[in-house]
């Protein structure tokens, strides 16, 4: 099959050419702009069944960004990253204030089940997110889980478990890594290292 005869047995099959972005035009300048950006993008097949893409809640001049994998369909409907339950309370008990903590997802729509490659689609929204890591600047990027890591640090050769609970340099700021809140819930000690790991925040407060 030739090349031009490949691209309209896609085009049959419902896929749509999109003119490549370079990183330059997907940095945004502003967040008027990158929410616009992550509202209309259709730069992989989620946009094809999402009801809304999920934008980053909390205060834009944080000095805390939490970083997870993916919104859930509640958070598809309203629009909006919500603090998991047990991350929240843990941060209140914790004394964190929360008009210090920006959260986000480094997957800016829901994806459902296993239909759809997301790898490719985290690579698509990578520069979302450095886009608010860059309007951001915050002291503490805490990335929630292995998944999200791997986005981050996939071709470094750092794996997860080395570095998990430690403090080391990602983009001109400090990272730390510790599990997801799902997984934290699966047991006391996996609950306890949790812990242990978001104390270290107050220290970039």
């Amino acid at each position: 099959m030739s090349l031009l005869d490949e691209l309209y047995f896609y085009k049959a099959l419902g896929y749509k050419y999109i003119r490549p972005q370079t990183r330059s035009n997907l940095i945004s300048p502003s967040f008027d702009e990158l929410n616009l950006q992550i509202k209309y993008c259709n730069l992989c097949d989620l946009c094809k069944t999402r009801s809304n893409s999920v934008l980053g809640s909390g205060n834009k001049d944080a000095k805390i960004m939490i970083l997870g994998e993916f919104p859930d369909l509640d958070e598809d409907k309203i629009q909006k990253a919500n603090l998991p339950t047990n991350l929240l309370n843990l941060i209140s008990n914790l004394q964190i204030p929360l008009n210090q903590i920006y959260y986000t997802y480094i997957l800016k729509c829901t994806p459902l089940k296993s239909k759809h490659s997301r790898k490719i689609c985290y690579n698509q929204c990578l520069d979302f997110f450095k886009s608010e890591l860059n309007l951001i600047k915050p002291n503490l990027i805490v990335v929630l889980g292995e998944s999200v890591f791997e986005v981050l640090f996939g071709d470094t050769g750092y794996s997860y478990d080395s570095i998990r609970g430690g403090i080391f340099s990602y983009e001109n700021t400090n990272l730390l890594a510790t599990h997801s809140p799902k997984i934290a819930q699966k047991s006391p000690n996996l609950t306890n290292e949790f812990a242990i790991d978001l104390i270290k925040i107050k220290d970039f407060l």
